[in-house]
């Protein structure tokens, strides 16, 4: 992940060890943390 900001949800699934609908869920929740800290996110 050398050189990039943002993982793909498949990455996060991987890196977790968790379905892919979870890994979903975790970015939705860390996306929401991030928003309220004044980071834009997509």
């Amino acid at each position: 992940m050398e050189g990039k900001n943002f993982m793909t949800v498949e990455e996060v699934a991987q890196e977790l060890n968790v379905s892919k609908s979870y890994a979903y869920k975790v970015v939705r929740e860390l996306n929401t943390e991030m928003r309220g800290l004044g980071y834009l996110t997509v």
